[in-house]
């Protein structure tokens, strides 16, 4: 994607839209990615509330962009640059004060949770298709994004529910050790 079209899904987000901010989501999802992965575990701080703080952040990051303040070959160094101080000067707040952050009101729109965490589940998606079978790949899409419980997984999928209970342990862990490989890189 070239400066221009983020910079116009910026002002897009700017506005209110959900769909470019999703698109911008999507676009840096490598970056979210690298920034959750560099602080996970460095703070007393579940996971969720990581995720969320850093899509927080990007959001921010986003909203604030002043395209007179950044040179517009620069945009994605902004955008990464400032994504990385907004979430480092949040943990640090988070430890050294004990203070509650509190979220914009925009952050908490009933689509932002929904749009990021679909994303987010797709991508570990695809990723497991690389790793694990059809069957294996369907059990985690149907619990995890469908929201399925354990039992109606394994009626759907035509197996016990401990079978379906064992997929999501192997899965988790995979997915546990993809992070921590990700978390010795940085």
């Amino acid at each position: 994607m070239i400066d221009e079209e983020l910079i116009a899904l910026i002002d897009r987000v700017k506005k209110k839209d959900d769909s470019a901010f999703s698109t911008l989501v999507t676009e840096f999802r490598y970056l979210l990615y690298s920034v959750f992965s560099k602080y996970f575990g460095w703070y007393e701080i579940s996971p969720d509330d990581l995720m969320f703080d850093v899509l927080s952040c990007f959001w921010e990051t986003i909203v604030n962009y002043d395209e007179k303040r950044t040179s517009r070959d620069r945009v994605r160094e902004y955008i990464s640059n400032t994504l990385f101080q907004r979430v480092y000067n949040l943990l640090q707040s988070f430890h050294y004060k004990k203070k509650d952050y509190i979220h914009s009101n925009t952050a908490k729109d009933k689509n932002f949770n929904k749009v990021l965490a679909k994303i987010f589940l797709e991508d570990i998606l695809e990723m497991l298709k690389k790793s694990f079978d059809v069957q294996s790949c369907k059990i985690f899409e149907e619990y995890y994004l469908n929201n399925l419980n354990q039992q109606e997984v394994a009626r759907i999928c035509g197996v016990s529910q401990s079978f379906v209970s064992i997929v999501l342990k192997k899965v988790k862990t995979f997915l546990e050790e993809k992070i921590n490989v990700i978390q010795l890189l940085l």
